[in-house]
């Protein structure tokens, strides 16, 4: 019982970590692809 729960807890950190990781790398995507538009819109 206390192992099952312990893997389930790791597995959550997992998923957690890994949504943190997608969020990240999306908003940097993101900005990467925004910048040269608004930079061009802009000039």
């Amino acid at each position: 019982m206390v192992d099952r729960v312990g893997t389930n807890h790791t597995l959550r950190n997992k998923l957690c970590f890994i949504y943190l990781m997608l969020r990240y790398f999306c908003r940097v995507e993101l900005r990467l692809v925004y910048t040269p538009v608004l930079y061009t819109g802009v000039t």
